[in-house]
């Protein structure tokens, strides 16, 4: 929490989870991080790649994780893109295309 501005924006992945929303503060992101593990065990994050792109970034990101309910294994290619004001993350918003999130920040792919 020392690296997330108190008045924070998590943006949920669109189309992954069927309820997703966006949270505000560090209570939302607490109950991000909530809602994750009500869905999945074992989460597992791995990052490919970080672009930088000025006060933003885009993590090439990949996890994997059991469904909690079903056991089946998921995994999932994600863009996150993560901006900073004065060294806080001030925004988080995920995507699960590369070129939508470089277009977020005002790159382009390839």
């Amino acid at each position: 929490m020392p690296f997330l501005d108190r008045e924070i924006e998590w943006t949920s992945i669109r189309g992954f989870l069927p309820d997703a929303q966006d949270y505000y503060g560090h209570e939302g992101v607490i109950r991000w991080f909530e809602q994750m593990a009500e869905e999945f065990m074992e989460p597992f994050w791995e990052v490919q790649d970080v672009i930088d792109a000025g006060e933003r970034i885009v993590v090439a990101s990949k996890v994997r994780a059991l469904g909690k309910r079903s056991g089946v294994p998921v995994e999932i290619n994600y863009f996150p893109t993560i901006t900073f004001v004065n060294g806080k993350v001030v925004r988080v918003e995920a995507y699960l295309q590369r070129t939508q999130a470089l277009e977020a920040v005002g790159l382009r792919d390839g």
